[in-house]
């Protein structure tokens, strides 16, 4: 980033799935790699908590006529299919099967002091409870025979007797249907025409009712279907207190970093259950972010209120934070389908649409420093929180050959500890300054895929928010291949919710060390563009000069503000000094200089009793003395030059500023950065 980057001082580093006993006839199938996803589903899985998950797809369905049936009855854990992933809708369906179903879909609980066992159902059978709990509730009076005969297919009639059961007492048959074989005083016809009267049992094409005839699973999935959503006058308001607080506890888990999800998993059954244990999975990996959302008025209209179903939409407008720079608000509209189960509702499935309001920055200008990293991450246990200070870039990796391995100095505890102080962490990412290295990198596809993969893997390792891309020292002919990396990066950077800032020199023709970036293009990629406003006279400059002179600095930035968007632009100051050595030498003046803190400027002017004097052009004090026959000569950055600089932040209103480098600068300082960028000072 400075006098410290060169190859010899400068190093750096770089679902589940749900299961129910049941016959094999209506056993659980595992779940299949499909994966529901809508638009943008890295903002759903992340800001919203609504990721997408693995669910079953019965590869016999696909267009059959009861597709639609059968799909819901297995998201509400009635209907399961086979162990070969079909659900053989055609294959004609048993009595113990049906009456499965049916206890299901009631949500009846055992009750073993009413059981009044068959003799041909064992209790280690596997409908023996379904079977006994359907019998417990009056439905299976009409089977009044020692034996049930589990296995034996159930007749259409059969099925029309046990539903009209199960049907309210309050339900009236105000249009009878008509079946060509049942006449008045057909000795179940009451149970017919309940049935058909409420729309559950249909006719066949030609006329009859067929009471002896059977049914598919297709068809008794289109019947349950049919019966479930019969409407009812229940109540709505324990529907819309629920949906509220369903959808409550997900935000409140999220913000929590809970995994337990309390309000929601226990809530939850078939296909939700399996979202929500995705979103277990979201929140371990969020564990150590800085993301935070806040709810607004939560509105629910109820779409449906079935006898065994309710449908409402909820809505609100949700705000989420990333860290102290992004904030976007989002109008959320979601679907929850639910039904019965314990006593009470559980979501079956849920779907979320959402709208973006406004997607910005908070209106704070970034106020970055840069942590030079040693050898070692430090332990950051007792660093005093830097007031003002909203991003920190440890120089945690630096890409060390073209086989893309990487020197990585992270530290999770790192990361941790900055996101408790208010910071974002945007680790520095360099290239060791080796321009024919680099060069093949970038020419090579595959290593530039290579490359950004493994960056984006060491950002989600640290969990850090963003990552700061210091590539110097590049060919002039390698700028488009450059400008792509950070393109392919940037892509793939969004996906995460992770911020890419890109630095670079002033504008100098002159020199290759600036004319390597395309600074115009890289803006339209990046979310920032850092111009490096320092080494203007740099270590092996032929005259003596200040680092960061402040004419020098506004020159610059006008000209690099021809080029990069002013909402991109971070002018980046220097936290070091040079202190300048002019010893007269056979003949001619020899120039050398070493780079020093502020404080260590400060002391050698004291030491050496010189005299501070203001320069206005430099907008520093500048000192000199002679020593040992020659002459020192500085140009100070104290909080002086650094306030001038950072209003220049506000004069030409930029994105912000940066530093390089943390620990080189006056505690002073800090406060200076922060009142300037709050446009208090």
């Amino acid at each position: 980033m400075s006098f410290q980057k060169n190859p010899y001082k400068y190093i750096i580093i770089t679902i589940l799935v749900f299961t129910l006993a049941a016959s094999p006839l209506l056993s659980t199938a595992k779940a299949e790699d499909n994966t529901y996803m809508v638009d943008n589903p890295e903002i759903l899985r992340t800001e919203m908590l609504q990721p997408g998950v693995n669910h079953q797809v019965y590869k016999d369905l696909k267009g059959h006529w009861a597709e639609k049936y059968m799909v819901e009855l297995s998201n509400m854990e009635i209907l399961n299919g086979f162990v070969d992933k079909t659900m053989k809708p055609d294959k004609v369906i048993t009595r113990s099967e049906f009456i499965t179903m049916l206890v299901r879909v009631m949500n009846l609980k055992e009750d073993s002091k009413r059981y009044i066992n068959y003799a041909d159902i064992p209790t280690n059978h596997w409908a023996y409870s379904y079977i006994n709990r359907g019998k417990a509730y009056g439905l299976l009076d009409y089977f009044s025979d020692k034996d049930f005969y589990p296995n034996k297919i159930i007749t259409r009639e059969e099925m029309a007797i046990i539903l009209s059961k199960a049907l309210p007492e309050s339900f009236i048959v105000d249009k009878p249907v008509y079946f060509n074989d049942i006449k008045e005083g057909y000795i179940n016809k009451k149970s017919i025409d309940k049935v058909s009267s409420a729309g559950i049992i249909n006719g066949m094409p030609d006329g009859s009712f067929s009471s002896k005839g059977t049914s598919s699973r297709a068809e008794a999935a289109a019947m349950f279907y049919r019966f479930i959503n019969i409407k009812s006058d229940i109540d709505k308001s324990h529907i819309i207190n629920f949906a509220k607080e369903y959808e409550t506890n997900i935000i409140k888990a999220a913000n929590e970093k809970n995994q337990s999800l309390k309000g929601v998993i226990e809530n939850s059954i078939g296909k939700e259950r399996l979202l929500n244990g995705e979103r277990k999975n979201v929140i371990l990996e969020l564990k150590s972010s800085n993301l935070n959302r806040n709810m607004g008025e939560v509105r629910v209209h109820i779409i449906q209120n079935s006898l065994y179903k309710a449908v409402a939409e909820v809505s609100y407008e949700l705000a989420v934070e990333r860290g102290v720079l992004r904030k976007s608000l989002y109008n959320i509209r979601k679907i929850l389908f639910m039904t019965y189960r314990n006593g009470h509702l559980s979501v079956y499935e849920s779907s979320c649409d959402y709208s973006i309001v406004r997607s910005e920055g908070t209106g704070e200008k970034v106020n970055l420093t840069w942590d030079y990293i040693y050898r070692k991450t430090p332990d950051m246990t007792d660093a005093q929180k830097i007031e003002g200070l909203n991003v920190i870039s440890p120089t945690w990796f630096v890409l060390l050959d073209e086989s893309i391995n990487i020197m990585d100095k992270g530290d999770i505890k790192y990361t941790n500890w900055a996101h408790e102080q208010g910071y974002e962490v945007w680790p520095l990412f360099g290239n060791e300054f080796n321009k024919e290295m680099t060069a093949k990198v970038l020419a090579d596809p595959v290593k530039r895929k290579n490359l950004v993969d493994k960056i984006i893997d060491l950002c989600l390792k640290y969990n850090v928010d963003g990552i700061n891309m210091d590539f110097e020292n590049m060919r002039t002919e390698d700028s488009d291949e450059y400008t792509l990396l950070i393109k392919e990066l940037s892509v793939k950077a969004k996906t995460k919710g992770l911020t890419v800032s890109v630095d670079v020199t002033p504008i100098n023709k002159y020199s290759s060390w600036s004319m390597c970036y395309n600074r115009k293009e890289l803006s339209k990629y990046a979310d920032y563009i850092i111009m490096m406003g320092y080494d203007q006279h740099w270590e092996g400059s032929p005259i003596s000069g200040s680092v960061a002179q402040l004419s020098w600095v506004e020159d610059s930035l006008e000209k690099i503000l021809e080029e990069v968007p002013r909402d991109k632009l971070i002018l980046a100051v220097p936290f070091y000094t040079r202190l300048w050595k002019e010893t007269y030498v056979n003949g001619k003046t020899v120039v050398t200089s070493s780079a020093i803190s502020m404080e260590a400027g400060e002391r050698a002017i004291r030491d050496n009793n010189a005299i501070k004097v203001w320069d206005e052009e430099s907008g520093q004090y500048y000192a000199e003395y002679k020593k040992d026959g020659s002459l020192y000569r500085i140009w100070l950055e104290d909080e002086n030059s650094i306030k001038l600089k950072v209003q220049l932040a506000n004069k030409y209103d930029i994105a912000g500023v940066a530093s390089w480098r943390k620990g080189f600068e006056k505690p002073a300082v800090w406060n200076v950065i922060s009142l300037v960028l709050s446009a208090a000072l």
